[in-house]
């Protein structure tokens, strides 16, 4: 099963900002059905979106599905929709050269 990575700092989430915290995420998924297999989590009150990245494999959401779901603003949920952007290729808060 071809899987790909993508991984967000999360040094432009507003919340990580403001708070000073830093964190690190990365979303594992298989690049033919689009599947989310799962999210390493790292930083600071990652813990919090713990039970989102659980529901996202436990229901075999795609991307394509979370990036349709709203995350408030300004809250640490917003990377997982910087990640599902990212993977269909049009990040929000990532420089496009």
């Amino acid at each position: 099963m071809p899987m790909a990575p993508y991984e967000f700092l999360g040094l432009l989430n507003d919340y990580l900002m403001a708070t000073g915290l830093r964190a690190k995420t990365k979303l594992v998924y298989d690049t033919e059905s689009r599947v989310i297999l799962g999210v390493h989590l790292v930083g600071s009150g990652v813990s919090e979106l713990a039970d989102e990245a659980a529901a996202l494999a436990e229901f075999y959401a795609t991307f394509d599905d979370l990036a349709l779901v709203v995350h408030p603003h300004p809250t640490l949920s917003e990377l997982f929709v910087e990640l599902a952007e990212a993977a269909l290729g049009r990040p929000t808060h990532v420089a496009r050269l």
